[in-house]
């Protein structure tokens, strides 16, 4: 099914939205509310269904990419993980933000990428 971007949508249905986009965030559509609700606010809102196939292989694809950075790193879900590039960027000679811009450009079949950085 091809929509407009400009549309608001959500992933999910009637019962539950798992997330929404930007437009659709506009008129209060969050993940993890009732679709119903969803649909009260925005009547035009489109449910896109899931597909949980496809997040696992793009989330495969994403982990073993963060494996090269840093073996150990923490998935806190399909689309989530903290990653430790320390000792990385000290052995490559590298600052972490430097570090940064190298991971956001590696092409990952087409999927993006955003990245936090914290110091401590």
């Amino acid at each position: 099914m091809m929509v407009q971007k400009t549309k608001p949508m959500a992933v999910g249905g009637i019962g539950m939205v798992c997330t929404a986009n930007y437009n659709a965030r506009k008129f209060g559509i969050r993940a993890a509310m009732p679709g119903f609700i969803g649909r009260k606010l925005c009547p035009e809102l489109v449910f896109v269904k899931p597909d949980f196939q496809k997040y696992t292989k793009a989330s495969q694809a994403t982990r073993a990419i963060f494996r090269d950075f840093d073996p150990d790193f923490e998935a806190g879900s399909l689309d989530e993980a903290y990653l430790d590039i320390t000792a990385y960027c000290e052995q490559h000679g590298m600052t972490g933000l430097c570090h940064i811009r190298v991971l956001c450009s590696t092409p990952v079949s087409g999927y993006c990428c955003i990245i936090a950085l914290v110091h401590s």
